[in-house]
């Protein structure tokens, strides 16, 4: 009896604080008293959640142990798989990027040709060459000329029925007949055991000037004329001597070259030997609009000088028509 008596009067104190609570404003005694409990028990609150985490993270690792090793060896090999393909994609981008380097120029300028990939090179300063996967059963033959992605290379030398040897332009015994893109005047690009080009056998009147455009000329038949082979950077008059020092860095660096492109025909209407300078070309175009405007002008003149004629000449007929 004594129970349902306390439970009655505990449910009595219960409706009376609830109502008390409803009734009272934020600052009531009530709401104070709830607002200490909370602080008292955030703490532990926050310590619940802490172990509760620490136990979720030791049962991962425990299932973790438990794990078959046949499946852990798999999970890591198919993690190296997947660095592995992660690798080969990246390669895959980078030589997509050189080839599409080279196709460029060859639709710039009309070159036509298979591209190879280099599978050696010499680092002899006496022998310079470099060996490309593909040979007479590819259609590379001796004579072709070789291109990277921005300029001439060498020349094939040597054929297998699989790969050919390329001698580049640095060679000691190699040769390139040129010419200098923006004065016409022609030369002889030849390399170095120092690995230097070097220019000769251009006329001492020809001006040669750091940053000129050399391009192969065609001449003797061992390049197609028109193909991109080097700058100019430095030009000595040779300490007095009759024959100037005239230095060519090639387009092209050898060094980190994986691809190129052996040469088979070169379009005449694109190769670069008959592509004229931007200045000259707007000077050309200059002097054809002022030719135009001249003939306009000499036309109009005419035009005039027949009209004043016209018109003496029947001045003329109506004075003898009056006398």
């Amino acid at each position: 009896m004594s129970g349902n008596v306390l439970l009655i009067v505990l449910l009595v104190v219960s409706l009376i604080c609830t109502a008390v609570y409803n009734a009272e404003g934020e600052g009531g005694p009530l709401h104070a008293v709830q607002s200490a409990a909370r602080i008292i028990a955030s703490p532990l609150s926050t310590a619940g959640a802490g172990i509760q985490a620490a136990e979720t993270a030791a049962t991962t690792t425990i299932e973790d142990l438990k794990a078959d090793p046949n499946t852990v060896s798999e999970l890591k090999e198919q993690n190296e798989q997947l660095r592995q393909m992660v690798a080969e994609l990246e390669e895959y981008r980078q030589e997509a990027e050189r080839l599409q380097g080279i196709q460029k120029l060859s639709d710039t300028y009309g070159i036509e040709g298979m591209t190879c990939h280099v599978i050696g090179i010499s680092g002899d300063s006496w022998n310079r060459v470099l060996t490309v996967d593909k040979g007479t059963d590819s259609g590379i033959s001796v004579g072709l000329p070789v291109m990277g992605a921005t300029g001439l290379v060498g020349q094939v030398k040597s054929t297998t029925a699989t790969t050919a040897d390329v001698r580049l332009l640095q060679d000691s015994s190699s040769g390139v007949a040129v010419m200098i893109q923006s004065s016409r005047a022609e030369g002889l690009l030849k390399g170095n055991i120092d690995g230097l080009l070097y220019l000769e056998n251009v006329d001492a009147d020809v001006e040669v000037k750091v940053g000129d455009t050399i391009v192969t000329s065609g001449l003797g038949g061992g390049y197609f004329r028109g193909l991109i082979v080097g700058t100019v950077v430095r030009v000595e008059d040779g300490n007095g001597q009759a024959v100037r020092q005239i230095v060519v860095a090639p387009n092209d660096s050898v060094s980190g070259l994986e691809e190129v492109m052996v040469v088979t025909s070169v379009s005449s209407k694109k190769n670069a030997a008959d592509a004229e300078p931007a200045s000259d070309d707007a000077s050309s175009k200059k002097s054809e609009e002022q030719a135009s405007s001249d003939d306009s002008a000499d036309t109009e003149e005419e035009s005039s000088e027949d009209e004043e004629y016209d018109e003496e000449y029947v001045d003329e007929e109506e004075y003898e028509e009056e006398g």
